[in-house]
C-alpha cells in the first residue's frame, strides 16, 4: 500500500469513527465564554436560569463558586431567578453580615482568562422584611461591561411569607449574535415552568420511549450507547464551554455511577409520574416519588442516588438536551 492510498484510508477510518461515536458534525466552539459568580455568605440560596434550577446552597458561612451558564442561555430574554432564606435560622430575618451576591460575567476566551461583569444581583438582606424586599436591599456591581450582556428593568422581588423565603428575579440580554442552542427552537411544551399538566399521549409515549431506551443502556453499561443519547448535550455544552465532546462525555455523573460498586439501577416505572417543565418550557424531566431513573445504594430504598436527564421534543422523537 503506497503512502498515498494509507493517508486516504486512514482519513476514511477517522470519519467512520467519529460517525460512530456521534460527533461527525462540525464543533463550533463559542468565542464568548458566559458564567455565573457566587459569592455569599450566611445565606441558603437556590438559583436557576430561564427557568432551570443551577445550583443549591443552603449551609452557613462564606461561600465562593463560578459555573459555567453559556448552554443555558439564549441572545435575548433571559432570567435569572434567586431563593433566598437566612442559613442561620428558621425564620425570614437575616442575621448581621449576611448577603448574597450573583453576578453574570462573559469573557472572550480567544482574548483573555479575566470575566467581566454586566448583570447579575448583589443582596444585602437584614433583619427587616420590608427592606428585604426594596430596592434598598441591592447594592449595584462596582463595574458593568455591557459588551457582553446588559440588564433589562430592575430587580423584582416577592416574600414568600408562608415559606419564609424571598425571590429575586433579573431579566437580562447576552451578545446577539450568541449560538441559538436547539432547545430554544423545540416546540413549548407546557403552559408554565414547573409542575404542569402531562404530554398529549402521542409525546407521552414518545418519552416514555425515550426513557426506557435511557434505562436499557444504563442497565446494559453499555457506555457506546449512552454517548450516543447523550450525544447534543455532550456537543452543545461542549462548545458552550470550550471543549471537546468527547472530554464533557467523560464528566458525566453517570460514567461514576455505573463504576460505583455499591449502586444499583432501580426498577423503571411510569406509574403516577409527574411532569416538571424548564428552560421555557421547552425541556421536560419526569418525576415519580423521586426522580424516575435512580440508583440504590446497597439496595436500600432510603438511600438513592437520582439522575433527571431533561428532553426536548425534535420532530417526533425526544432527546437529551441538558
Amino acid at each position: 500500500m503506497n503512502l498515498l492510498r494509507l493517508k486516504k484510508t486512514l482519513l476514511v477510518l477517522i470519519i467512520l469513527l467519529m460517525a460512530n461515536t456521534g460527533y461527525a458534525e462540525t464543533m463550533n466552539p463559542q468565542e464568548l465564554d458566559y458564567r455565573i459568580e457566587i459569592d455569599a455568605n450566611d445565606c441558603a440560596v437556590d438559583i436557576a436560569i430561564n427557568g432551570l434550577d443551577i445550583f443549591k446552597h443552603h449551609k452557613k458561612g462564606p461561600l465562593y463558586l463560578v459555573i459555567g451558564i453559556g448552554e443555558y442561555l439564549k441572545p435575548q430574554n433571559n432570567k435569572l431567578e434567586l431563593a433566598v432564606w437566612p442559613a442561620t435560622n428558621d425564620g425570614d430575618l437575616f442575621d448581621k453580615g449576611s448577603f448574597c451576591k450573583v453576578t453574570l460575567a462573559a469573557r472572550d476566551r480567544t482574548k483573555t482568562a479575566q470575566l467581566s461583569a454586566f448583570s447579575g444581583i448583589h443582596y444585602y438582606p437584614k433583619d427587616n422584611i420590608e427592606y428585604n424586599i426594596s430596592d434598598e436591599s441591592i447594592k449595584k456591581i462596582p463595574v458593568i461591561n455591557t459588551h457582553f450582556g446588559k440588564s433589562v428593568g430592575n430587580v423584582k422581588f416577592k416574600h414568600y411569607e408562608k415559606n419564609l423565603y424571598y425571590s429575586l428575579t433579573q431579566e437580562f440580554d447576552i451578545d446577539p449574535n450568541y449560538k441559538v442552542w436547539n432547545w430554544e427552537t423545540s416546540p413549548t411544551l407546557a403552559s408554565k415552568i414547573g409542575y404542569d399538566t402531562p404530554l398529549p399521549p402521542k409525546q407521552r409515549e414518545a418519552l416514555f420511549s425515550a426513557y426506557q431506551e435511557l434505562w436499557n443502556a444504563l442497565n446494559k453499561k453499555d457506555l457506546k450507547k449512552l454517548e450516543q443519547l447523550f450525544h447534543e448535550q455532550s456537543l452543545e455544552c461542549a462548545e458552550a464551554n470550550g471543549t471537546t465532546p468527547e472530554r464533557y462525555f467523560k464528566t458525566n455523573v453517570l460514567l461514576d455511577i455505573l463504576k460505583d460498586p455499591e449502586l444499583s439501577l432501580a426498577p423503571l416505572s411510569f406509574k403516577d409520574v409527574k411532569y416538571f417543565y424548564t428552560l421555557d418550557k421547552k425541556l421536560v424531566t419526569l418525576n415519580a416519588k423521586t426522580s424516575l431513573i435512580y440508583f440504590l445504594r446497597n439496595n436500600k430504598q432510603d438511600h438513592y442516588v437520582a439522575f433527571r436527564p431533561r428532553y426536548r421534543l425534535d420532530g417526533d422523537k425526544f432527546v437529551i438536551s441538558r
